[in-house]
């Protein structure tokens, strides 16, 4: 069986087939990830991924995948995970790629934003995905057209409100690092760090001087 699923072998083996082989030799015969992984000549995270297809898929998503609906990147890095959180939005945004397919980058741009939204964002991303997808592809085209307009003067700028942001941060919470009591070699790797800090400033101050 580990001679079927070697990359060597020129049988080209569908991802169902090999996920349903894989698991025949994890759960019947005790395999580990790891070992299954040396032996085919493939990483850990590939056979867990294939094992994550007939394992963590609810069964329309697992047909999905077969009809070639969903590709098998979309349902090992996408699907599973959703699936193995939430199976039942993982089965509503299913049923949305079923009349309107996002691509993969659309896809893993999707489960991206879901992963760091609320519950609130969630149920809204999850009644259009294809209206989300619009509405952040036309943000993402208003951000580049106004980087393009304002050219390399409007980036410098930017960067250097981000550096004095950071900076008031910094200047905030220099006592929860800075105080009486601590430790002496953190002390002087925070001056150190300040000292660069103050030259990098020199420089940049030398350069815009007349």
């Amino acid at each position: 069986m580990f001679s079927l699923l070697a990359k060597t072998n020129e049988r080209q083996w569908e991802a169902i087939e090999q996920s349903v082989l894989l698991q025949e030799l994890h759960r019947r015969f005790g395999c580990s990830l790891s070992h299954i992984a040396a032996r085919i000549g493939r990483d850990k995270s590939f056979v867990k991924r294939r094992l994550d297809l007939v394992e963590a898929l609810p069964e329309n998503i697992l047909k999905a995948v077969i009809s070639g609906t969903l590709s098998t990147w979309s349902a090992s890095r996408v699907m599973a995970p959703l699936a193995r959180a939430n199976i039942k939005d993982a089965q509503k945004l299913m049923a949305h790629l079923e009349n309107e397919p996002l691509s993969t980058r659309e896809l893993a741009h999707f489960y991206e934003h879901y992963q760091k939204s609320n519950r609130s964002v969630r149920d809204r991303m999850l009644e259009n995905p294809f209206l989300f997808i619009k509405v952040q592809n036309e943000r993402i085209q208003s951000e580049q057209a106004k980087e393009i307009h304002d050219g390399p003067e409007g980036k410098w700028f930017k960067d250097i409100k981000m550096v004095y942001a950071v900076l008031g941060r910094l200047l905030k919470t220099v006592s929860h690092v800075h105080y009486p009591k601590s430790d002496p070699f953190k002390k002087q790797t925070l001056k150190a760090w300040v000292n660069k800090v103050e030259n990098q400033a020199a420089k940049l101050k030398k350069e815009i001087e007349p």
